[in-house]
């Protein structure tokens, strides 16, 4: 593949702060048969075996501590689709990680929220970048770990989603039918 251009420093568009739905600025990341980004119009086919999707990322840098992600996507097809490990719910849930190494501190998901994936589905997952609606890798409320929060939203590297059951970013299959996951919107406010 081709190397991608720098994205705008923001990692928003100047408008409306949506991010950019344009494939290239996407990474499919840790992930087993999946292609390494997204098709365009945004989308991609939930994996039918393997280790499935687990992460999806953008470069974001701007700090955004108090303000709100939000991601609309919907779920095309018939299927179901189960988490890859434990016998937990099939959920995505909104993620950070700040610019430096993947420590425990350096990965935040929304938590409690998230949304359980259903086929076919319209959904939007709404979190607030504050301490008690996040927790990092080893399921430490943001509350519990303040200063790592804080630093992390100070010193963004990436924002985007993962998939997971109850390890949040192990993820997900299909293991009846091929639904297909479009991403319609995702913005910072």
């Amino acid at each position: 593949m081709g190397k991608r251009p720098k994205p705008p420093p923001t990692g928003t568009t100047p408008n409306n702060n949506a991010l950019s739905l344009d494939p290239f600025y996407w990474d499919i990341l840790y992930s087993q048969n999946v292609p390494p980004r997204p098709a365009a119009p945004w989308h991609f086919s939930f994996p039918t075996s393997g280790g499935g999707i687990d992460y999806v990322v953008t470069p974001f840098t701007t700090p955004i501590l108090g303000k709100k992600i939000t991601m609309d996507f919907e779920i095309t097809g018939l299927g179901h689709i189960k988490a890859t490990e434990q016998d937990s719910p099939a959920q995505v849930r909104l993620f950070m990680q700040h610019k430096s190494s993947s420590t425990e501190d350096n990965r935040w998901w929304s938590n409690p929220l998230s949304v359980q994936l259903i086929a076919p589905q319209v959904a939007q997952l709404q979190v607030t970048v504050a301490p008690d609606q996040w927790s990092q890798v080893y399921g430490k409320k943001g509350t519990d770990r303040l200063s790592q929060f804080n630093d992390c939203v100070a010193n963004l590297g990436k924002i985007g989603f993962t998939f997971g059951g109850y390890f949040f970013g192990h993820g997900v299959i299909a293991d009846q039918g091929q639904p297909i996951f479009y991403l319609k919107r995702f913005t910072v406010s």
